[in-house]
């Protein structure tokens, strides 16, 4: 275990592909794919998955200790969340020539059981190494997109990467009343988030658990340099300083002008996209979120940015009406918009040890 540990990174965004070669059996080939898996988007960022490695086997679960009541009652977002983070090890496996075999809620009784992952070796995919280069360099993007449409081509290879994962992506990609209505949905939905004080509370108590963390780690690093004879010097000011902004963003802004700042943003996008599935249960959630991160990856390697526009899915009644706007067949699970949008920093990430039992 020493040596799969070893593998486990504090920055997974310092991965690459020649750790892989370094791996001598399945437990430390799963350990390099896991810094892959945790650059997963999650919601929030509050990054609810947990693993542990047996032999040759990967379990999957969902850490209910980083859920957010208010704003996901369900636990349907956190699950969605948990799929991005199994399709980014299934993509890294297959491009270092491992076939994964996946068994989704392999466990009536353990409902935080999401999947187990086995590896078998296959020839690597080239389609697959493209979407694995890309897996670090994604980024939830909430600059301005510049004016200009997405590619026809591209369009197409969005829609035919979230189909393969048993989804569907409706696109509006011009003006007009849909698109207004879209925008509507969203205006309201930030409206009645901000509106709820339970809400502001989640966000800023998140926000400060966030600082919490990283000031342990950053405490942890500083004794660990002490003892080694180093000068320690702060380690993590980057990631207390995103968990604050965010939490200011939305929590420190009136719910009108959020309102406006929301619709604004939805109203530029080149591309407002909804991601849907035939069901709306454990099973669909994390097929979703599978299918965004496939998504989200051959956006990423196209050059093409995309962030969430969440509220109007996280809010029971208004949640048909985003699909209906959208003249969407099934289940509205997310609201993206796409476009170019300009370089942005990463969103911090905790080290890969922190979520392997």
């Amino acid at each position: 275990m020493a040596e799969e540990k070893a593998l486990l990174l504090d920055d997974p965004r310092q991965i690459t592909p020649a750790a892989f070669d370094r791996a001598r059996d399945h437990g430390e080939r799963l350990a390099v794919l896991l810094n892959y898996a945790v650059l997963a988007p999650s919601i929030l960022n509050v990054q609810p998955w947990r693993f542990r490695i047996e032999d040759d086997t990967l379990a999957l679960y969902i850490d209910r200790s980083r859920a957010l009541p208010v704003t996901d009652p369900t636990g349907r977002e956190l699950t969605i969340s948990c799929g991005a983070a199994l399709l980014n090890l299934r993509v890294a496996a297959r491009a270092f020539g491992q076939d994964p075999e996946v068994d989704t809620l392999p466990d009536p009784d353990d409902a935080d059981l999401l999947a187990r992952v086995r590896l078998r070796a296959a020839s690597p995919s080239e389609p697959d190494r493209r979407l694995r280069d890309a897996i670090p360099a994604r980024r939830t993007n909430r600059g301005a997109f510049e004016d200009r449409p997405l590619p026809k081509d591209l369009v197409d290879a969005l829609r035919a990467a979230v189909a393969s994962e048993g989804a569907a992506l409706t696109f509006l990609l011009e003006a007009g009343e849909a698109r207004d209505r879209v925008a509507a949905l969203i205006a309201d939905a930030e409206l009645i988030h901000l509106g709820n004080p339970a809400f502001r509370r989640e966000l800023i108590e998140w926000a400060w658990r966030r600082i919490g963390e990283a000031q342990q780690r950053e405490g942890e690093a500083r004794w660990r340099l002490g003892a080694a004879g180093y000068t320690p010097e702060p380690v993590n000011q980057p990631e207390v300083a995103h968990a604050i902004a965010a939490a200011a963003s939305r929590t420190l802004t009136s719910d009108a002008e959020a309102a406006i700042v929301a619709r604004s943003r939805a109203e530029a996008a080149p591309a407002l996209a909804l991601l849907t599935t035939p069901e709306d249960d454990r099973r669909a959630w994390l097929a979703a979120g599978q299918a965004l991160q496939r998504a989200l990856l051959v956006a990423t390697a196209s050059g093409i940015s995309a962030s969430f526009l969440s509220p109007p899915v996280e809010i029971p009644h208004l949640r048909p009406q985003v699909g209906e706007a959208f003249g969407a067949a099934g289940v509205p699970q997310l609201l993206l918009r796409f476009g170019y949008g300009p370089e942005i920093a990463a969103a911090p990430r905790r080290p890969t040890e922190e979520v392997v039992a």
